[in-house]
């Protein structure tokens, strides 16, 4: 409906089914979704490496403050 791409004329090779005039390597010749590729481990890493620098760091804090001794109570003198 809002695709960019124009779809070819129906014919009886496809059964009936309307193809898709694309360059995308991730749909198929008639537009039946993606092709499925295999867990890229490297791919996983890069998306979420922040994610987990950012929970370790955050890890560390919370241990650092739950070992943390108690402060000194200031007293007015």
């Amino acid at each position: 409906m809002f695709s960019r791409s124009r779809a070819t004329p129906a014919s009886a090779a496809n059964n009936g089914r309307v193809g898709y005039a694309t360059n995308d390597p991730n749909r198929t010749a008639l537009g039946q979704g993606g092709v499925v590729r295999g867990f890229v481990f490297t791919k996983w890493l890069r998306l979420h490496l922040v994610d987990l620098v950012t929970m370790a760091l955050m890890g560390a804090v919370g241990l650092g403050v739950y070992y943390a001794r108690e402060p000194p109570l200031l007293t007015a003198s």
